[in-house]
């Protein structure tokens, strides 16, 4: 009994919690059943809205972003583009004296450059634009005043007088419309800018597009043997040996200004210059991308398998096949297997040989040579040409750059013997 009577108020303990249990349950389900209303009612009244702020939008006539960096809507781009790729010359006078259009307009170190930049202190403009388009003077100028510091801005305008420069394009005066800022920038054009008086006392007609000597130290002989004495027995110059003058490439298989080259110029250098007898046409490697793009090394890779592919007489169809299958930089297409397949494109009959010498890097310190000497004539850029008569006694010609046809054609002719 002393048992029971503890007992009996346990249950009656176990069935009030029971019934305490089922009514907060009860409680919990209807509350979640409100929330959910309210959470419905909720989502429809923001769908609402969504669709509501979606109509209004709708309604407001669209206008693409503008790019941050962009100027006069040309934009400041990681990659060269090819679409429209032109040069033009620009010359600028002051009250009779020349004025310096300086290097590194339209570009931003180690981040972007633009549409239209110079690289140099020659007065030649690029344009490497993703559409066909015309600039004008006006874009070019607001792109200077944006990107180059620490150097007089343009125009620098006289005191008394006209503010207005005359406006020469290849030696003949134009008309602007009374601005300068309207001039387009057609290709391969000589644009002079005559700001004051006295003028200058002839005026500029035309230019020999990134024609630079080259400056030698006293051992210039034993470096002009070095430039004009091919890599390998197997890649020699293309044309005949004798020919007066030797166009001398030092480029990188990953640089896309050489895969601009050789898809638009090459051949009409090869046509016109080469199998005319002008010119012969060499290749030296410059591996200028090897620790900036992906694989590290990748340029000196391809550079030993076109040598590999020399060994069996087929150095220039690999070349060729190289820029064929070039990517934009920054995208991964160099790697072993990719070079090997390459050699099959170009029906190397000895694939087994082709691997091992690939394999064993038998060409690296051929590549290594050529950049060495690379350094000793102090190049900067890929592609870079010297163009050579090795009987002249002047200095090489340098054009650094993807320049057109015409540039290789008025400087090989002026160097032929009269």
């Amino acid at each position: 009994m002393h048992d029971n009577k503890k007992n009996k108020p346990r249950k009656q303990e176990e069935h009030s919690g029971a019934g305490a249990d089922n009514a907060r349950r009860g409680r919990k389900d209807q509350q979640s059943r409100i929330r959910s209303k309210r959470l419905v009612i909720i989502s429809v009244v923001a769908a609402t809205l969504v669709a509501a702020g979606i109509a209004a939008l709708a309604a407001i006539p669209s206008k693409a972003p503008e790019p941050a960096l962009a100027i006069n809507g040309i934009t400041c781009d990681k990659n060269e583009h090819t679409v429209y790729h032109t040069h033009t010359h620009l010359d600028i006078f002051v009250n009779g004296e020349a004025s310096e259009v300086p290097g590194g307009i339209g570009i931003k170190p180690s981040d972007c450059l633009y549409w239209m930049h110079t690289h140099s202190a020659d007065g030649v403009i690029h344009v490497e634009s993703p559409q066909q388009r015309l600039m004008t003077l006006g874009d070019f100028f607001d792109i200077w005043a944006q990107t180059v510091q620490n150097v007089p801005q343009f125009p620098h305008i006289p005191t008394g007088g006209n503010n207005l420069p005359a406006v020469y394009v290849n030696g003949e005066a134009v008309s602007s419309s009374g601005n300068y800022r309207e001039t387009k920038i057609y290709p391969n054009t000589e644009i002079a800018l005559v700001y004051g008086s006295p003028g200058p006392s002839t005026i500029p007609s035309t230019y020999a597009f990134g024609k630079t000597d080259v400056k030698f130290s006293s051992d210039r002989q034993a470096i002009l043997q070095m430039i004009l004495s091919p890599s390998t027995s197997g890649s020699g110059a293309l044309g005949d040996k004798d020919a007066p003058i030797t166009i001398v490439e030092f480029g990188d298989y990953q640089c896309n200004s050489c895969g601009i080259f050789h898809k638009e110029t090459k051949d009409a250098v090869i046509s016109n210059l080469v199998t005319t007898g002008k010119a012969n046409f060499l290749f030296k490697d410059f591996t200028l991308n090897d620790n900036i793009l992906q694989p590290p090394q990748g340029s000196t890779l391809a550079a030993e398998a076109a040598y590999c592919a020399g060994d069996q007489g087929k150095f220039w169809e690999y070349h060729d096949e190289l820029y064929k299958n070039q990517k934009p930089e920054g995208v991964v297409w160099i790697s072993q297997a990719s070079l090997k397949d390459f050699a099959k494109n170009v029906s190397i009959s000895d694939l087994s040989a082709f691997s091992q010498c690939l394999d064993s890097h038998q060409y690296l310190t051929t590549v290594n040579k050529n950049n060495n000497l690379v350094r000793q004539l102090g190049l900067d850029a890929t592609p870079t040409f010297l163009i050579i008569s090795p009987s002249d006694d002047k200095n090489p010609v340098k054009l650094v750059g993807a320049y057109p046809y015409s540039s290789f054609e008025a400087v090989v002719n002026q160097m032929l013997p009269r």
